[in-house]
């Protein structure tokens, strides 16, 4: 099934400890063509990837269990998941230890900005697995 905007079932993972956000940014989005799963830290978000393969993942930093500089190292280091586009939305500090490639945006995000970021992402072609992560 694909809507006018041609998004079909691109699916969105949101890393959120803040349900209220995560509950927000699921309505838009849905309402908007896509197809969105939720989670409340990072641990769960990996799991999450993992399983799933979403398209793009929202990730907030500040979180319990595993935060978001937790979840971007151990997603750098696992083959199934390392290559899929994260964008980080963040109220906290310390984003300058986000890599650089990895775009940020601002709790609450501007949604126009939100959905340039997530257009541009979404239909990212997977790259082939790095050579240290190769079995």
């Amino acid at each position: 099934m694909t809507n006018e905007k041609g998004h079909g079932k691109k699916l969105i993972l949101i890393i959120d400890d803040d349900a209220d956000i995560g509950t927000s940014l699921s309505e838009i989005l849905e309402s908007d063509g896509y197809r969105v799963i939720t989670a409340k830290n990072g641990l769960e978000g990996l799991q999450i990837a993992k399983a799933e393969q979403p398209n793009v993942i929202l990730l907030d930093v500040m979180m319990p269990v595993l935060d978001g500089y937790g979840f971007l190292e151990a997603q750098r280091e696992d083959a199934t998941i390392y290559d899929i586009p994260v964008i980080v939305l963040s109220a906290g500090s310390r984003l300058d230890q986000i890599p650089p490639e990895i775009p940020r945006l601002p709790k609450p995000p501007e949604l126009l900005a939100l959905f340039s970021l997530i257009e541009s992402r979404v239909n990212f072609v997977r790259s082939p697995l790095p050579t240290h992560l190769s079995a």
